[in-house]
C-alpha cells in the first residue's frame, strides 16, 4: 500500500488520481486546511470526519514522499522509513474504511 501511495503522490503534477486515492487531487488544499469542527456536535457531521481522516492521510503520505526524496536509494529510503510508511498505509486504510 505505502509504494502505491508514495507512486500516487509522485504522479500528481501529471495524472489524476481514481478509485481510493482520489482525495489525493484535492492534495494541496488538504495539506492548507484546519479543521473547521469547532464543537464536540460538529462531529456528528460526516462530511467532517471524512475530511479529517483525508486530510490526516494526505499529510501522511506527503510527509513520507518528501522524506523518501531525500534518500539517493529508494530501497535504502523505505528501509528507513519503513514505520513512518505504515502509519501512512493505515491512515489511508482507516479512510477507506470510514468513506464506506
Amino acid at each position: 500500500v505505502a509504494s502505491f501511495l508514495v507512486k500516487t503522490v509522485s504522479e500528481l503534477g501529471y495524472k489524476k488520481p481514481v478509485g481510493t486515492t482520489a482525495y489525493m487531487g484535492r492534495v494541496a488544499s488538504l495539506m492548507q486546511n484546519n479543521c473547521a469542527v469547532q464543537t464536540a456536535e460538529a462531529w456528528l457531521n460526516p462530511g467532517a470526519i471524512l475530511e479529517a481522516f483525508e486530510s490526516r492521510a494526505a499529510r501522511m503520505v506527503v510527509w513520507c514522499h518528501r522524506q523518501l526524496a531525500k534518500f539517493e536509494n529508494p530501497e535504502e529510503g523505505f528501509k528507513e522509513l519503513s514505520a513512518d510508511l505504515i502509519e501512512a498505509s493505515v491512515a489511508h486504510c482507516q479512510l477507506i474504511v470510514v468513506s464506506k
